[in-house]
């Protein structure tokens, strides 16, 4: 009778043990569990705080994007305006060499041999002006174009 006395503790201590460790086992579960939702939060909220970050970085780069399109604009329309400026003096500085040049025509055909050289004289280094000054305004044009170009 002892003996089985003695048996049923043992079995009692057993299934209380594996009680015992079975009841951890489901503290620890639900500790886990607990731990693995409280990391799922986390991560939730990290992700959200991404895709904030991500949709501001965005917003900002398309934003940033459209003000240098638009002073890209600005400076294309400044740069032309600048060209046509140019070229309407180029052509008026033409006209008024023509202009200077046909009244030395004039005078050279109305004046006597011995000025003749100095009017011819005269006439060659007005051409030769006329047409450093359209090179000039050529280059200063081609110069501001490889600017904005560059800047693009």
């Amino acid at each position: 009778m002892s003996e089985l006395i003695e048996e049923m503790n043992q079995q009692y201590s057993k299934i209380k043990r594996e009680a015992e460790r079975l009841g951890l086992l489901n503290m620890s579960m639900e500790e886990e569990q607990r731990k693995q939702d409280k990391l799922l939060f986390e991560l939730e909220h990290i992700k959200q705080f991404l895709q904030e970050k991500y949709t501001k970085d965005v917003e900002t780069s398309k934003n940033k994007v459209l003000q240098l399109e638009a002073q890209l604009e600005v400076m294309n329309v400044t740069l032309e305006e600048h060209r046509k400026n140019y070229e309407n003096e180029l052509q008026k500085r033409e006209e008024a060499t023509e202009k200077v040049l046909n009244e030395l025509q004039v005078l050279l055909n109305s004046t006597s041999w011995k000025y003749t050289r100095f009017f011819r004289a005269a006439m060659n280094s007005l051409r030769e002006l006329k047409n450093s000054a359209k090179h000039r305004v050529k280059n200063r044009i081609v110069k501001y174009k490889k600017k904005a170009i560059k800047k693009k």
